[in-house]
């Protein structure tokens, strides 16, 4: 995992580290978009300087196990008979 610092090219959700206590680095999730780090689904800018950065995160698209994806995800493979 590389990390980066100065100014991400794509907008998303990363990965920051920020200072934390003592000489530490805490790692937390912000989102950089037009310029700005702000808090994550968030209008209000972060306030911390961005020290190292890993991303853009991976975004995916929700979908609800239930009824037949339900059902198939549970079902045992079947048996084969050679």
């Amino acid at each position: 995992m590389k990390m980066e610092t100065g100014k991400p090219s794509f907008d998303g959700q990363y990965v920051a580290y920020v200072p934390g206590l003592l000489e530490w680095l805490e790692p937390v999730i912000v989102t950089w978009t037009k310029g700005n780090w702000f808090y994550r689904h968030s209008s209000q800018e972060y306030p911390d300087q961005v020290i190292y950065w890993h991303g853009p995160l991976p975004v995916l698209k929700f979908a609800p196990l239930s009824g037949p994806e339900l059902t198939a995800a549970f079902e045992p493979a079947p048996e084969y008979d050679l």
